[in-house]
């Protein structure tokens, strides 16, 4: 999931400004636990990708002038990694 948002983030194919779907839709897309899509959120706000709007949603950034830590080493809040809707790697 985290790398399936930066990808779309990163080539401009979500803009800023643009919402991202709900935990509950985004749990069903994946197939997750809404842990899971919680703990991916917050990473991605980590890294300045999106940033939550209290009762509104989460939405994209402005600003992309930023490092990211893309590693997938680096996403040591679990021990997956969501890459599409329904595939879990293991590192």
């Amino acid at each position: 999931m985290i790398d399936h948002y930066t990808e779309l983030i990163e080539t401009r194919q979500l803009k800023p400004g643009e919402r991202l779907p709900s935990h509950a839709q985004l749990r069903e897309e994946f197939g997750v636990s809404i842990t899971v899509v919680r703990q991916a959120i917050q990473w991605l706000k980590a890294a300045g990708l999106i940033e939550g709007v209290h009762g509104l949603g989460t939405f994209v950034v402005e600003n992309r002038d930023r490092d990211l830590p893309i590693d997938p080493g680096q996403k040591s809040y679990c021990d997956r990694r969501i890459t599409s809707p329904g595939v879990v790697q293991r590192p």
